[in-house]
């Protein structure tokens, strides 16, 4: 039903009603009520009692009004519709497994990482099955759009594992869905460690890389019970509503906002003379004094993360820098910064987890 400026209305399911003063949108109208106090509510929760007066000069502006709408909405089913919407709630988690030695022809141990390739952060859980039933590895958070390594293991270690069990909790700050948890189980052939061809270029590592998934679009259809596309309807509109509406969510928390800070290494953001006339070694001090002092001094102001871009280059500062975090500051936890900002020339250290 269209309800016009003017019409007097009471709630379906509710007490009260009042007068609408305003056509937001095609399913959204402000009403006036007893209290004089302007209201939105959805036009299919309400009742017309008595319609509205009108000119024929009203009339016609109501038809533009209502012309107005229908290209609003045309906009709005457009964007509703758009490629963006089906990025809202992508999901994308792989285990992968990179070679020890990529310039190897014979793989002897890989490198395990666990991928969050999507915008939600995670809560994870890692375990291995084997014989003496299920051993718990590592757990903690693994932010959106980033990696974290997990251990590394010889080839005849996949001869005891069963599987490789994890374990997740979606986290959303506003959602109108709620998500169980996934539990996930993978077992991997030792007969395709012998074969390079299993490892292929990949978005996440320089090298090659074994990808599994773990968690895809396709498991939030079968948590939820709902298709995907629903999924993405119900959110698009949720969010859409709460901007018409000007609504925020109240998030009443008393956790202080996240702090993080972006120590660049690069040398010539070091030094303010001519770096070329250093030798290498004299750079790699210079840089290692510097993530030190950096680091020692987040760790003093309380900084929750700080994110040190080392670049890629050879990978001897990435290396010297991870030695330094294992042995001077092993009860802190780091990871390869977001892949989507950085690339793969930074490393994550949380001070507060």
């Amino acid at each position: 039903m269209k309800f016009r400026i003017g019409d007097k209305v009471r709630y379906l399911n509710d007490v009260g009603g009042g007068t609408i003063s305003e056509i937001i949108d095609h399913e959204t109208v402000r009403i006036l009520n007893e209290h004089d106090f302007e209201v939105p509510a959805l036009a299919s929760e309400l009742v017309l009692i008595e319609k509205a007066m009108v000119s024929e000069d009203d009339e016609k502006n109501q038809k533009l009004i209502e012309s107005s709408q229908e290209d609003s909405d045309k906009k709005f089913y457009s964007r509703y519709e758009s490629s963006d919407k089906q990025e809202r709630e992508e999901i994308n988690i792989f285990f992968a497994l990179v070679p020890g030695d990529s310039e190897s022809d014979i793989i002897s141990s890989v490198d395990a990482y666990l991928i969050n390739d999507s915008e939600i952060d995670i809560l994870y859980n890692y375990l291995i099955h084997n014989d003496t039933g299920y051993m718990p590895r590592e757990n903690g958070t693994l932010e959106a759009d980033t990696k974290i390594y997990l251990e590394s293991y010889k080839r005849e270690d996949f001869e005891k594992i069963k599987s490789f069990v994890f374990q997740f909790i979606i986290i959303r700050k506003t959602s109108p869905l709620i998500y169980k948890p996934f539990h996930k189980e993978l077992t991997v052939n030792p007969v395709k460690l012998y074969k390079q061809g299993c490892f292929t270029e990949n978005d996440f590592f320089e090298e090659n890389a074994m990808l599994i998934p773990v968690v895809t679009r396709k498991d939030l259809y079968e948590n939820t019970g709902t298709e995907p596309s629903v999924i993405d309807n119900i959110i698009f509109e949720k969010e859409e509503l709460n901007k018409t509406l000007n609504l925020k969510p109240e998030l009443k928390s008393n956790k202080q906002p996240v702090i993080t800070e972006e120590v660049d290494l690069h040398i010539h953001n070091l030094v303010e003379y001519d770096y070329l006339v250093l030798s290498n070694p004299e750079k790699l001090n210079i840089q290692l004094e510097h993530f030190r002092c950096k680091l020692n001094e987040a760790i003093q102001k309380k900084i929750d993360k700080i994110v040190f871009i080392h670049g890629i280059g050879n990978g001897t500062l990435k290396l010297e820098i991870r030695k330094a975090l294992d042995k001077e500051y092993p009860h802190l936890k780091y990871q390869d910064a977001s892949f989507k900002e950085y690339g793969f020339g930074a490393t994550l250290v949380m001070i507060k987890f």
